[in-house]
């Protein structure tokens, strides 16, 4: 009986875990449909959909579908041009538009794995901005220093009180980033502490790295919602991204390390299939 108990503790937990988790996930774009010219939220609303290139059909600007971290991923073929590989649909409603700038705590998560790197002046690559109107919210880039060769990483926070505008070098932390190679990538705001983490993985052997500064939030969406997300490129600016892009997560709270992308919750159902092999261990036993 204590057995069942334990059993039936370990499930209810587990399905507790993963709804959590779950909970706080504004748009998850895995990518996975490997076809087509859209990709589907697939953990958050249904409307918060991602056209591919330049119009609502199969156009020359369309990024690539190659092989990606976990599944297929979006690929572009032409890094010097400025076009996003994934931008929000005419179908986004003003609660998505809403939800995509959280102004409190948040988590933006990807994996990236570069073709090549810019070999001229600081050119930046654009891998993901959101903004409203002409109200930037947040810019994330990749890019290599003109005179060092170090990997770059900048994020850009804007809020009315004070904008944040910080570049990370990871080489110097200890990680340098190398060609045809996936990568994690986090930005994590904490609203509490008022501190921004950049973290930065090597999915090859482990190695991380981050740093964390002082920060203010988003300043959120006001007026009339009018999006603009672009995911591959940066309006008004930059190159887009040369390579892979792979499972895109937006979070309103702190991701634990636990939860992030490359150490996800298992689902419920292997919850269960776990209680299920600790029920027979112990059957076994008696």
């Amino acid at each position: 009986m204590k057995m069942c108990r334990l059993i039936a503790a370990m499930l209810v937990g587990g399905l507790a875990l993963a709804a959590a988790s779950e909970g706080a996930t504004i748009a998850h774009w895995t990518f996975d449909e490997g076809s087509g010219t859209t990709a589907a939220n697939s953990d958050g609303s249904a409307t918060a959909k991602l056209q591919f290139g330049n119009s609502g059909g199969p156009d020359s600007a369309d990024p690539l579908w190659a092989t990606g971290y976990s599944g297929s991923a979006i690929r572009d073929d032409k890094p010097t041009s400025n076009v996003s590989y994934a931008r929000n649909t005419g179908g986004w409603t003003a609660t998505d538009a809403t939800n995509m700038a959280p102004t409190g705590s948040f988590t933006i998560e990807m994996f990236i794995n570069h073709d090549t790197f810019s070999t001229w002046g600081d050119q930046q690559f654009g891998l993901l901005s959101y903004r409203n109107g002409s109200q930037v919210q947040y810019v994330m880039r990749s890019y290599v220093h003109h005179i060092s060769g170090d990997n770059l990483i900048g994020i850009f926070v804007e809020n009315s009180v004070g904008d944040t505008n910080t570049t990370f070098n990871t080489s110097a932390a200890g990680l340098s980033m190398v060609a045809n190679q996936w990568y994690y990538l986090a930005a994590i705001y904490d609203d509490v502490a008022g501190q921004l983490e950049i973290v930065l993985r090597d999915m090859n052997d482990d190695t991380t790295v981050s740093t964390t500064i002082a920060s203010n939030g988003m300043q959120g969406i006001t007026g009339t919602p009018n999006p603009l997300l672009l995911i591959g490129s940066e309006a008004g600016g930059g190159r887009s991204f040369d390579g892979l892009i792979d499972e895109v997560r937006f979070s309103d709270s702190v991701v634990a390390e636990g939860d992030r992308l490359y150490n996800p919750v298992p689902e419920p159902g292997t919850m269960g299939l776990i209680g299920l092999g600790a029920m027979f261990l112990a059957k076994r036993k008696r």
